[in-house]
């Protein structure tokens, strides 16, 4: 049994273990914050930068971070969804969807996200040509798949 004099202290404690729990949880929520935002500037700094080598070339960019409505029947009922292409652009009367990638593995086809998300662009905008800009080497890959 806990003498009655001893309750406050260890109400204080529990208290004071909570605080601190809450605390570091935020710094951790904080670092991942801070993380994203730097991914997202830097993202949007290469796309920017994307844009203007795209433009030495010849291109025309028609839209940027093009927002296009979609969705799919799960079940018999719609499910919206949005697809947001990075660079819509026009070169000698053709129409090309430009994706731009930054990093080591994503700027890959070889990569299972990036080639769903192209595949994912083909079957919406089959028009187009869709292209896949490796912003690390400066590459812009012509991406086709099979029918």
């Amino acid at each position: 049994m806990i003498p009655e004099d001893y309750w406050p202290a260890g109400i204080v404690v529990l208290v004071l273990i909570i605080l601190f729990q809450r605390w570091r949880l935020s710094r951790e929520r904080t670092k991942i914050s801070r993380g994203v935002k730097a991914r997202q500037k830097r993202a949007k700094s290469k796309e920017l930068q994307a844009e203007r080598w795209l433009q030495r070339r010849g291109y025309k960019i028609e839209k940027r971070q093009y927002r296009h409505k979609t969705g799919v029947f799960v079940n018999g009922k719609w499910v919206a969804a949005d697809v947001v292409i990075d660079i819509l652009a026009k070169k000698k009367g053709k129409k090309y969807l430009i994706e731009v990638k930054t990093g080591d593995k994503a700027p890959s086809p070889s990569s299972p996200a990036t080639r769903r998300q192209l595949l994912e662009y083909s079957l919406l905008f089959p028009d187009r040509k869709i292209y896949l800009f490796d912003m690390e080497r400066e590459v812009l890959l012509h991406i086709e798949f099979p029918d």
